[in-house]
């Protein structure tokens, strides 16, 4: 589990730095870290579909086939023009100009800078750490409160928790005969419920990893953060940012489960 949420927080880190909006796309991806946390993903999300099948749903056959095809389908040069095309498409060229006075701000580099250094395995073993320390001043603790809901963070950190159970559960659904199978919309729907129950574990994560990123800066410093992110672009950065990984990870639970269904038919017609 706190594999899943150091990469969750890792995600929010690398969206929430708003040295992104560099033209063009490349380049947005690029220095928001999001191509390196894309480089994360395949492997994740296979980890995430082993421990998932390890209820012995799958015969040992059948899960090394879902591993192969998992790393097939689940690569990061896929993800990455998946994402980066719903980027393209989506976001457009005034949200851009209006963030680069802020991307090319002091601030705007030292905030990227925290941002990158806070989203590594070690950094969240870190924040663990200092939780109790981290928490003490309220006043801080407000000021990041209205940052997570300026930028949507815990909603963001549920979604990408819905969008990684989709993209393990597609598989294991469509092998299932066609007349068993719940559509996609119902099924997003049903884990989308699930995940939201787990709310109250997600809001203090977040809350301590910005306190834990933040820590250094100022409060007019993190004022002024959370001012620009509160903005029209800094709001569109992010929804349209999110909006690109629920796509890209739908897009790829769906075409990994058909190829499943499909493999799972071959083999029985062998038999």
């Amino acid at each position: 589990m706190n594999t899943r949420i150091s990469l969750l927080l890792s995600i929010l880190l690398s969206i929430a730095s708003l040295n992104t909006f560099a033209a063009p796309i490349d380049r947005l991806m690029e220095r928001s870290g999001l191509n390196a946390q894309i480089d994360q993903f395949p492997a994740q999300i296979e980890m995430g579909m082993t421990q998932s099948s390890n209820d012995g749903d799958l015969t040992a056959d059948e899960l090394a086939q879902l591993k192969r095809l998992t790393r097939h389908v689940f690569t990061a040069e896929s993800l990455r023009n998946d994402i980066k095309q719903h980027l393209n498409d989506s976001m457009d060229k005034s949200t851009i100009e209006e963030a680069l006075v802020w991307l090319d701000s002091p601030l705007g580099k030292k905030i990227t800078a925290l941002e990158s250094a806070a989203s590594t395995p070690d950094a969240f073993a870190q924040m663990q750490q200092q939780a109790g320390d981290l928490s003490r001043r309220a006043d801080r603790v407000n000021a990041v409160l209205r940052f997570d809901q300026a930028t949507g963070a815990t909603d963001a950190a549920i979604g990408m928790s819905t969008n990684v159970a989709i993209a393990i559960t597609l598989p294991m659904v469509m092998r299932l005969p066609a007349e068993q199978q719940p559509d996609v919309g119902t099924l997003v729907s049903l884990i989308s419920k699930e995940t939201e129950k787990q709310r109250q574990n997600y809001e203090p994560l977040v809350l301590m990893s910005f306190l834990y990123t933040y820590q250094s800066l100022t409060d007019e410093e993190l004022e002024q953060y959370i001012s620009f992110a509160a903005s029209a672009p800094g709001q569109a950065y992010h929804a349209t940012t999110f909006e690109a990984l629920n796509h890209a990870f739908i897009n790829h639970g769906k075409k990994l489960g058909e190829l499943f269904s499909d493999s799972l038919q071959v083999a029985q017609q062998n038999i």
